[in-house]
């Protein structure tokens, strides 16, 4: 992935296209966790997941006119959710939580890469970035 070229706007987006794969993961992965791990890392994901979206959302709309009609699925962590997402209902929780501790390893994956490329971004968007990046990194 070459987020060195891409604008705030699209890793923004990105982001949200990813967050948006991972609450439908949560959601989906819930009813596998009778309790335990799982459940419970499913449970504190959902409530991230809103918050961080929330803060995105935020920051793109201080973008006004400059959201893209596209956004680009072509990251680890949406394609891993595409392949799997079909079977989910059909797995059993050490499964779900073995995909979705992959899930969660690529957007740390995600956040270091744009964070180690990217230079001249507004400060409150870095700041906003290098805040979640250190959030999923103290859960990992």
């Amino acid at each position: 992935m070459e987020t060195g070229i891409k604008t705030d706007v699209e890793i923004i987006q990105e982001l949200l296209s990813i967050y948006a794969a991972r609450k439908e993961a949560c959601e989906k992965m819930l009813p596998l966790a009778t309790g335990g791990l799982l459940q419970k890392k499913l449970q504190q994901c959902n409530e991230q997941t809103d918050r961080f979206i929330t803060a995105l959302m935020d920051e793109l709309s201080s973008h006004g006119d400059g959201v893209l009609a596209e956004v680009d699925r072509s990251n680890a962590y949406l394609k891993l959710w595409k392949q799997v997402s079909p079977d989910i209902d059909t797995m059993d929780a050490v499964t779900a939580l073995q995909i979705f501790n992959t899930l969660e390893q690529h957007l740390r994956d995600y956040y270091y890469q744009v964070t180690a490329v990217r230079t001249g971004m507004p400060e409150t968007f870095e700041e906003l970035l290098v805040k979640q990046e250190e959030e999923l990194k103290r859960e990992a």
